[in-house]
């Protein structure tokens, strides 16, 4: 009894309702969201295969807004779409709907909507993500360190060259609702999903990261940092988001939430593949892995317009080549116990002489420090 009771409250603490105003657009659809909502779950491979296909002969404008999602011709896709990303949260228990503290503040949310095509064009899939407005998280108090590595595309060029060069197998994959695996450290609330407001006033105090928040990169690359060194794969000393096994037969970039996987062998990759299952949900395709073409006969990789693109331009690292390096040759020694960090106030950076215009007796007192003396 007790444990029904329970499992009643924790579901009235973090369900969605849609609300009961009928004169606005998103309210209107209401009862045919929740209908979808339910019936999603009720259907099969084939029928939600045979839906997208419907989806497909209908306008595939990409809306901005939930109104305007819910207006289109492809509005049950969207539905959907809200569904299943609403379903992923609540399965990970992102939040729970309470009271806001007198001293603080919510943050606003919005809809995110893509729709994925196929190398070929065709739709693959629509896709709804809730998106924080991480614009008005304020320094200290809602975030502290936001700076998260991602692979370089040097690298990611460097991988594919032995991928052809020794026959190996490549496979993309992708950590799906990726941010909401990672605990918070910061007390952060945020308004109730834009649709889906149960009315109370209550809002929700978030228990794991969103997408928006200017952490999210950060805390889900150190438990994907976390993940992949049980599992036998370490970073390379000159890319920390390339990673590779002990006899280097398998090697992985991360990207963000995505993954470039090579390995000897199909059966090495799955094998390697199905490890961050265990702790994530994650997809992946070898035949779209970036939208690559292969000719194993002339050892080559043909790369579509996208990817060459992305493979070719290092403009995005270029300005932070030597941060990535020194800085994270810095963090690996100091988790070793090689080296101690220690505050250096601001009076006391001997630095500054050499990069800033000092007063008179500041500058003097920092060649004093420095032991320079006028000849």
């Amino acid at each position: 009894m007790k444990n029904n009771q329970h499992q009643h409250e924790r579901r009235t603490r973090n369900a969605w309702y849609i609300p009961s105003d009928e004169n606005s657009i998103v309210n209107n659809t209401r009862s045919k969201t929740k209908k979808r909502m339910e019936e999603k779950d009720e259907m099969t491979e084939v029928q939600f295969a045979a839906l997208l296909t419907e989806g497909e002969k209908m306008v595939t404008k990409t809306p901005e807004t939930l109104a305007e999602a819910l207006a289109t011709n492809n509005s049950k896709q969207w539905e959907l779409a809200m569904a299943d990303e609403l379903e992923s949260l609540a399965k990970n228990e992102v939040w729970e709907l309470v009271e806001l503290p007198a001293n603080r503040r919510s943050i606003q949310n919005k809809w995110i909507f893509k729709i994925k095509t196929n190398p070929d064009g065709s739709i693959n899939k629509y896709k709804a993500r809730l998106v924080i407005k991480g614009c008005s998280q304020k320094a200290g108090i809602d975030y502290a360190e936001t700076f998260s590595p991602v692979a370089r595309f040097e690298s990611v060029r460097v991988l594919l060259a032995i991928a052809a060069a020794k026959d190996y197998e490549l496979f993309q994959i992708d950590v799906k609702t990726a941010f909401l695996y990672s605990e918070l450290k910061e007390e952060i609330y945020m308004v109730q999903p834009d649709g889906f407001d149960d009315g109370s006033g209550r809002v929700c105090k978030l228990n794991k990261s969103l997408y928006g928040l200017k952490q999210a990169p950060l805390v889900f690359h150190e438990k994907m940092d976390g993940v992949l060194k049980e599992f036998g794969m370490n970073p390379t000393r000159f890319d920390r988001c390339v990673y590779a096994s002990d006899n280097n037969e398998l090697y992985f970039a991360l990207y963000v939430d995505d993954g470039l996987v090579i390995g000897h062998s199909v059966e090495r990759v799955n094998s390697f593949i199905n490890k961050p299952k265990l702790n994530f949900e994650v997809t992946g395709d070898v035949a779209n892995c970036m939208q690559i073409v292969r000719d194993r006969g002339t050892k080559t990789l043909h790369l579509k317009q996208t990817a060459e693109h992305l493979v070719r331009n290092p403009v995005h690292h270029r300005r932070t080549k030597h941060i990535d390096v020194e800085s994270h040759y810095t963090r690996d020694a100091y988790q070793r116990g090689e080296i101690d960090i220690n505050h250096v106030g601001t009076t006391e950076q001997l630095a500054d002489m050499f990069t800033k215009p000092l007063s008179r007796d500041k500058f003097a007192n920092n060649l004093k420090l420095l032991n320079l003396h006028s000849v």
